[in-house]
């Protein structure tokens, strides 16, 4: 049924007006989920078997490899994603020798610092991690391929595992990782 009203001498049909209340409700409900949809999307990942878990902020792929470590092969594992222009990693490898985890943290420090081209590093600051035997964290600058980059590694000792937590972020991206660090739980 179609109903034909005329205001000011104009013809104005009841089917054309439904249409296009319609297409606005349609792309107000669409700008409304748009801005409702979080860009992250955090979820749980579990480190290794003795349930130490960590949450990323995206959905991570999956690396490992046998790296040179300590002067022995450990495997190292990682899970990693990229959100926003900021890489998110979480990576742990073991450290048997209950004699070489004070420094095993520093060696992997230094590795990675130089993975990220870090000039002039500071030195870490030992932190409180609920469930740690020990924590350190580091922040600084570095470079990528394309650009100077902002970064922070999180070191955490639980029992025989050394975590590393880490961010790559650009210089110009004002944001706080605080989630991403804090979403580790040791096993205890």
């Amino acid at each position: 049924m179609e109903i034909v009203v005329q205001e000011n001498g104009v013809e104005r049909r009841s089917r054309d007006m439904m249409k296009l209340l319609r297409i606005v409700m349609l792309g107000c409900v669409g700008a409304l989920l748009l801005a409702c949809s979080p860009a992250e999307n955090w979820r749980v990942i579990t480190l290794y078997q003795w349930g130490v878990t960590g949450m990323i902020p995206c959905k991570p792929e999956e690396a490992a490899r046998t790296v040179p470590f300590l002067g022995q092969q450990v495997q190292l594992e990682m899970r990693s994603c990229e959100l926003n222009g900021v890489t998110y990693a979480v990576a742990w490898l073991p450290v048997e020798d209950p004699q070489k985890q004070a420094m095993a943290w520093r060696d992997w420090l230094t590795a990675s610092q130089a993975s990220a081209r870090v000039q002039n590093p500071k030195p870490p600051q030992p932190i409180q991690s609920a469930g740690a035997k020990q924590a350190w964290r580091w922040q600084g600058e570095g470079r990528n391929q394309r650009e100077r980059i902002r970064i922070e590694y999180r070191y955490f000792q639980d029992g025989k595992w050394l975590i590393q937590l880490a961010t790559y972020a650009p210089l110009t991206l004002n944001k706080d990782f605080d989630e991403f660090f804090e979403g580790l739980t040791l096993s205890k």
